[in-house]
């Protein structure tokens, strides 16, 4: 009996050295900054809407919702659908950005559905524009936020981007996220 138990413990230990750690190092932001879903948070308090009612118009659980505010991220079309289940289109830019005191992110929630409307596009439309006005390349977003190119490809295939990325991106090229919600307009000529 006392060849097993030693056996045993050679294996425990063995083990506890040779485990990978499971510990993700926390990151470290040189500059404050407002969190990644904070236009989404900011949405639902104009709405008066919870996560169980943001999980039932996407067709997720609550726990999945709540999920995305812990992690502070999520995918853009979750977002998107939630918004648009709402009435409401979501438009976001990446822009030149100037230092302003708003921060790096502009927020815009418009009540008045007479508002100009741009055309609607793709999800993810604003970031191939924003990358090409700044002659930057999808190899070259890879390789500057570390990941392999056909990740990057994939976002254009799939047409869908989490949130923390479109933040990564804008803040590794000096770039301002502006993030429109506006009531959609209603076609009159269709409704009669």
């Amino acid at each position: 009996m006392k060849i097993g138990k030693y056996f045993f413990n050679i294996f425990c230990i063995h083990y506890t050295m040779t485990r990978k750690s499971t510990k993700i190092p926390s990151k470290v932001i040189d500059t404050p900054r407002d969190p990644n879903l904070k236009f989404l948070k900011e949405f639902m308090a104009t709405c008066g809407d919870s996560a169980a009612e943001i999980a039932r118009m996407v067709g997720l659980t609550r726990a999945g919702v709540s999920h995305w505010f812990i992690h502070d991220d999520c995918k853009l079309s979750y977002c998107e659908n939630y918004i648009n289940s709402k009435g409401y289109d979501l438009a976001i830019e990446l822009k030149g950005a100037t230092v302003s005191p708003d921060g790096m992110v502009s927020i815009n929630i418009v009540k008045d559905p007479l508002a100009p409307e741009d055309a609607g596009c793709r999800r993810v439309r604003f970031l191939q524009t924003a990358l090409a006005k700044q002659g930057i390349s999808k190899v070259r977003v890879a390789k500057d936020l570390g990941m392999k190119a056909n990740s990057v490809r994939h976002w254009f295939a799939v047409d869908d981007i989490y949130v923390s990325y479109i933040f990564k991106i804008a803040e590794l090229y000096g770039l301002k996220v502006s993030i429109d919600i506006k009531p959609k307009v209603r076609d009159l000529c269709s409704e009669a």
